[in-house]
């Protein structure tokens, strides 16, 4: 996508994301990338956030790359946890009806 922004300046305009959770899962890259599209005279937005150039878009985008990073964070957590208990044999797999124990018909 960059490649494409970056032969086709002058342009394109836009780059328009489902919302900032897909587009990056760290604090760090979607200021980054945004820095670099605006060096191309492109601006960022998202189709389900109200992302955009003014002070109070740039808050929010402040706001929902925590939360994804955090969100991002908590499933590391899990997974992690998750394979510890597997290895220690105390977990047991996350599916329903995992817990009991099948009787075979007579």
């Amino acid at each position: 996508m960059l490649t494409y922004c970056r032969l086709n300046k002058g342009r394109v305009h836009f780059v328009v994301v489902f919302n900032l959770t897909r587009f990056a899962r760290d604090t760090y890259d979607p200021f980054a990338l945004r820095s670099h599209l605006q060096s191309l005279g492109i601006s960022l937005r998202s189709a389900t956030e109200p992302i955009d150039d003014t002070s109070t878009g740039k808050l929010m985008e402040g706001v929902l790359a925590a939360f994804a990073q955090f969100d991002n964070d908590c499933r590391s957590d899990r997974t992690r946890a998750g394979m510890k208990a597997a290895l220690a044999g105390t977990g047991t797999m996350d599916v329903p009806g995992a817990d009991r124990v099948l009787e075979r018909p007579a």
